[in-house]
């Protein structure tokens, strides 16, 4: 535990969440992210879901952390539950996931895995977080030549998660990456859409229901 008292650890990562979300809630508004070709685009309306996701996010975290052996690893999740929040809003907005965030959030995943390889004293870590993102990478990069309903910021987010999820298992990643497909597939059922979908949220819910999932693996 990196924090000391659960409750202090879950405190924490609660006003942690509400000041992010607010943040991001502030941010997007702005609408900078919107191409020129997407300016015409009806409003996305006020929002306020960004800050309860973003809390909830944080406060999934907060559990996970005080429960699990494996906190440092919690590091590796940190630029997710930071960035998470402004990807979903912004691929529900626009079906896009810009470079400019995922490019930062994949590099300070790496430098978290590094830092959480080194503290506990498992360095192969990382190589296999690396190894898990290739494959995904590769996998769902491959789907994206195939089908029109992955797009490449889907395979970048999806790529990213896998680095931060595996060093929890490779179980982890497996529940993360079919939890997320099969949300997105029954909302896609139950709603009757067509086309594209915005599939970075479903990802990202995927994403934090095989950490919390992972309690239960652990030893």
């Amino acid at each position: 535990m990196l924090l000391g008292h659960p409750s202090l650890v879950i405190a924490t990562a609660v006003l942690l969440g509400a000041l992010v979300g607010l943040c991001t809630r502030r941010q997007v508004a702005r609408l900078r992210y919107r191409l020129n070709t997407e300016r015409n685009l009806p409003e996305p309306g006020s929002r306020w879901w960004i800050v309860a996701a973003a809390v909830l996010t944080f406060l999934g975290l907060g559990i996970w952390q005080t429960l699990t052996p494996m906190a440092a690893h919690g590091l590796a999740l940190l630029p997710l539950a930071v960035a998470g929040p402004a990807l979903a809003a912004i691929d529900l907005d626009v079906h896009r996931l810009p470079n400019r965030i995922l490019a930062p959030v994949a590099i300070a995943t790496l430098a978290a895995l590094a830092a959480a390889a080194l503290a506990v004293g498992e360095p192969l870590h990382i190589l296999w977080a690396v190894a898990a993102a290739v494959a995904t990478l590769a996998v769902l990069g491959a789907l994206n030549l195939a089908t029109d309903g992955i797009g490449m910021g889907d395979v970048k987010l999806a790529g990213i998660i896998a680095a931060a999820v595996t060093p929890l298992g490779l179980s982890v990643l497996w529940i993360a990456i079919a939890i997320g497909s099969g949300l997105a597939i029954l909302h896609t059922t139950a709603t009757r859409q067509r086309g594209p979908i915005p599939f970075g949220p479903w990802l990202l819910l995927g994403a934090w229901a095989g950490t919390l999932l992972s309690l239960g693996m652990t030893p």
